[in-house]
C-alpha cells in the first residue's frame, strides 16, 4: 500500500474508495487524509487519476481500523510493516474473541471449583491460567477471579465448602492477581495508597482494587494483608500518598479498631480522602468521626477515590 500513483492493472479486485469505505467502514475523508498525511494510500490509480484498492489493501485497512479501535494511533500504526499490523490485529481479534468467551462461559467458575474440592493444584493453576491466553489480566480478575472468590465465599458461609477449599483457592487466585498487578505500568494520577485494616489476612479483595486502580491511571502503593495502625501514617508520608483505600473484611478486635480509628483520625491520615471497602467496611466506618466513602464494589473503590 503505498501513496504512489500507479496506471497499472491490480490483480484481483479493484475498489474504488467509495467501495472501500463501505468495506471497512472508514469514511472516504479519513482514507484521503491518511493517504495525505501518513502514505496509506491505494495500490494503484486508474487512466482518469482515481484510487484503486486491491484486495489486499482492503485487508490491512481492516487491520489498521482494529488497531484503532483498540486505542492505538494512526502515526504510530502507519510505521508498521503490514506483516505487523496485520498480527497485532489478529492478537487483539482474538483477545476480543476470548474475554467475550470468558464472560458467556458460567461452567469454568464450577470446573474451578471441582479442582480446588479434590485440592488438585494441577488442575487448578491451569483452569485459572487458561483465560489469561483470551484476555488481559485487568478483563481475567473482573469476569474470573473475582466472580470465583465470591462464590466461594458465599458456599463457605452457607456451609458447603470446608474452609481449606477456600483457603487453597484463595492462595492460587491471590499470586495471580499480584502477578498481573506488577506486571501493569504505574499510572501518573494520584497516589493511592492500598492495605488490608490491622488482623485481616484476606487481600484478593485489595489486590484487584489497586488493579483497577492502576488501570484507570492511578499511582499505587499496595502494601497487602494485616497492616499494623501506625504504619499506615509512616506509609502514607514515605509515599506521598494523596488518597488511602483500606480493605475490612472483618471487624478487627476492639483494641486493633480503637488503634486504627485514632490512627485514621490522626494526621496525616486524617487528611487524606479515605475510601473504605470490603463487608466490614460499615461497622468500622460508624466508629469514625471524619470524612470517608464507603465502597460497595471495586468499580465503587476507583470512583471513589477519583471523586
Amino acid at each position: 500500500m503505498s501513496a504512489v500513483s500507479s496506471t497499472k492493472a491490480l490483480p484481483g479486485a479493484a475498489y474504488p474508495i467509495g467501495a472501500v469505505a463501505r468495506l471497512t467502514g472508514i469514511e472516504a475523508e479519513t482514507l484521503r487524509m491518511w493517504e495525505r498525511r501518513h502514505g496509506i494510500g491505494p495500490s494503484a490509480r486508474s487512466e482518469g487519476g482515481h484510487r484503486l484498492y486491491s484486495e489486499h489493501d482492503v485487508a490491512v485497512l481492516r487491520a489498521i481500523k482494529v488497531l484503532l479501535d483498540a486505542g492505538m494511533r494512526i502515526g504510530a500504526v502507519a510505521t508498521m510493516p503490514h506483516e505487523q499490523i496485520h498480527s497485532e490485529a489478529d492478537r487483539l481479534s482474538s483477545a476480543t474473541r476470548g474475554a467475550r468467551a470468558l464472560d458467556d462461559n458460567p461452567t469454568l467458575l464450577e470446573e474451578i471449583i471441582e479442582a480446588a474440592l479434590a485440592l488438585d493444584h494441577e488442575r487448578a493453576a491451569e483452569l485459572l491460567d487458561r483465560p489469561r491466553l483470551f484476555a488481559d489480566g485487568p478483563h481475567v480478575v473482573r469476569s474470573v477471579y473475582m466472580p470465583l472468590m465470591h462464590l466461594i465465599g458465599e458456599r463457605w458461609a452457607e456451609g458447603r465448602l470446608p474452609v481449606g477449599v477456600e483457603h487453597f483457592t484463595e492462595k492460587l487466585v491471590t499470586t495471580r492477581l499480584l502477578s498481573i498487578f506488577q506486571a501493569m505500568s504505574d499510572g501518573r494520577g494520584r497516589r493511592a495508597l492500598c492495605a488490608c485494616a490491622p488482623g485481616e489476612r484476606h487481600e484478593c479483595g485489595l489486590i484487584a482494587a489497586a488493579i483497577e486502580l492502576r488501570a484507570a491511571g492511578f499511582q499505587v502503593s499496595l502494601l497487602g494483608a494485616d497492616l499494623p495502625a501506625a504504619e499506615l501514617a509512616t506509609a502514607a508520608r514515605t509515599t506521598g500518598a494523596q488518597v488511602l483505600v483500606l480493605s475490612v473484611t472483618m471487624v478487627p478486635s476492639r483494641a486493633a479498631r480503637d488503634a486504627l480509628v485514632a490512627a485514621l483520625q490522626s494526621e496525616p491520615l486524617a487528611s487524606l480522602p479515605l475510601v473504605l471497602g470490603g463487608p466490614a467496611a460499615p461497622a468500622l466506618g460508624a466508629h469514625l468521626a471524619r470524612p470517608l466513602t464507603l465502597a460497595p464494589s471495586i468499580p465503587g473503590v476507583v470512583a471513589a477515590a477519583s471523586a
